[in-house]
């Protein structure tokens, strides 16, 4: 499902910009994230994941973990 990384951060209520910061990256490099126009390292990833309290496997398909995982 493509959006899920923002339709989550809308769901605990908090800003791409807000987000961004927690990772320690730009805010430009979360929009990609969000619309999938980049894979995050698998790392990154995880936290994403664990910031918006849910499973890395909500987030990505099997087919997205993939690419992840071998960055």
């Amino acid at each position: 499902m493509d959006g899920t990384i923002k339709f989550y951060r809308n769901e605990i209520k908090i800003s791409q910009q807000k987000l961004a910061d927690l990772l320690g990256i730009p805010r430009t490099t979360m929009s990609f994230y969000e619309t999938k126009r980049q894979y995050p390292p698998l790392e990154l990833a995880e936290k994403i994941a664990e910031i918006l309290k849910v499973t890395i496997g909500t987030l990505y398909s099997e087919q997205e973990l993939g690419v992840i995982k071998t960055k």
